[in-house]
């Protein structure tokens, strides 16, 4: 399973827009401090206090703190843009000593702001449709109403809209306290005329445990070499970029462990145990990274250009142009070949100028 860290926050609360004023205190809240990745510090507030003395409590304390109602969105975005800030003020240091003013002013400038969203979704808090005895269990049936609002195509004019997200819980007693040990929720069935069924849900406690080995098994990262161009060049693939994805994985993970505190003792020891062993297999399955070829090495007028093979047939091959700043070697801009029209009727490799040198990860 090719599954980046950055996957995880796809499922939070950061990454919803939300458009109204908060009207309410969320159930939860991270208070941070510090501005740098080594600085950095999140403190979980539970304003929801966690309650397992019925099914119907046990499984309202988990959508508390998991489903995305519009007071935690609201509170996990400006968690975002500090996440964020202090990725990027710990980054500083390492791009002024590996690049160019001119390339920091080209990295800067391509950084733009995101634009304004085109789909708003705002999700109110999770209630309690309806509770059912099992023959072993006892199921506890929710409900979520998440509101739409999508931009039309081609106008200003905004659509709105409503959805409904149904799941079950299956809830069982033990020691004084009643523990999910399964999620189901409702989806269509594409394959049959678009038919409501129940597919098992993994819900977000195997999310937070996967990214929490993961920051265990993030291995060093080497430090960057810039006595020759050679060294510079690769050590934007073997230690800038690495090293981004490290503070991002890095301050991401910061007060996981308390949020899984809180989640983990809501399931059973079964159900936590097969989390454990999708884990597993999805770490077995993590992908190796590329290795960096080069291809020639050039020098005309005083700028060396280290061009590394592309990394598959459907990839263009990189060049970067190396300069010397005092005693050591420094990347001065970078650009990536793709296809285009050759005036001839046929297709050719270009060399385009890419700025964002952080967008190379994936070329």
């Amino acid at each position: 399973m090719r599954f980046r860290f950055a996957a995880l926050f796809c499922l939070l609360p950061v990454v919803t827009a939300v458009s109204a004023q908060l009207a309410e205190k969320p159930p939860f809240e991270f208070k941070v401090s510090g501005d740098t990745v080594d600085t950095f510090k999140m403190e979980l507030v539970k304003h929801y206090v966690p309650d397992q003395s019925l099914p119907s409590a046990a499984v309202l304390t988990y959508s508390a703190y998991t489903d995305n109602r519009e007071s935690a969105a609201g509170m996990m975005k400006t968690v975002g843009e500090k996440w964020e800030a202090a990725v990027m003020k710990s980054l500083d240091d390492y791009e002024s000593r590996l690049l160019t003013v001119d390339a920091v002013k080209a990295l800067d400038g391509s950084r733009q702001k995101p634009e304004p969203p085109t789909i708003i979704r705002t999700y109110q808090p999770t209630e309690v449709a309806a509770t059912k005895q099992q023959d072993d269990s006892t199921m506890v049936e929710t409900l979520q109403v998440m509101l739409e609002k999508r931009k039309e195509f081609g106008s200003n004019k905004w659509i709105e809209g409503k959805r409904e997200v149904k799941r079950r819980f299956y809830c069982v007693p033990g020691d004084g306290k009643w523990r999910i040990n399964k999620i189901e929720q409702e989806v269509k069935d594409e394959e049959n005329k678009g038919a409501k069924t129940w597919q098992e849900d993994s819900g977000m406690l195997v999310f937070m445990l996967y990214a929490s080995e993961l920051k265990k098994q993030r291995k060093e990262i080497p430090a960057i070499k810039q006595g020759t161009p050679r060294e510079a060049a690769t050590s934007l693939f073997d230690s800038l970029l690495p090293r981004r994805d490290a503070m991002d994985e890095g301050v991401h993970s910061t007060g996981l462990d308390a949020w899984i505190g809180v989640l983990q003792p809501l399931f059973t020891e079964s159900h936590v145990n097969r989390q454990k062993q999708m884990v597993e297999e999805w770490l077995k399955q993590q992908p190796v990274p590329v290795e960096r070829e080069i291809d020639t090495i050039t020098e005309a007028d005083g700028i060396t250009t280290v061009k590394f093979k592309p990394v598959d047939e459907w990839s263009g091959a990189i060049e970067l142009q190396v300069e010397k700043v005092g005693e050591v070697y420094k990347i001065h801009a970078a650009g990536v070949y793709e296809q285009g029209l050759d005036g001839k009727g046929g297709i050719a490799w270009k060399l385009k100028p890419e700025p964002d040198l952080y967008a190379l990860k994936w070329r």
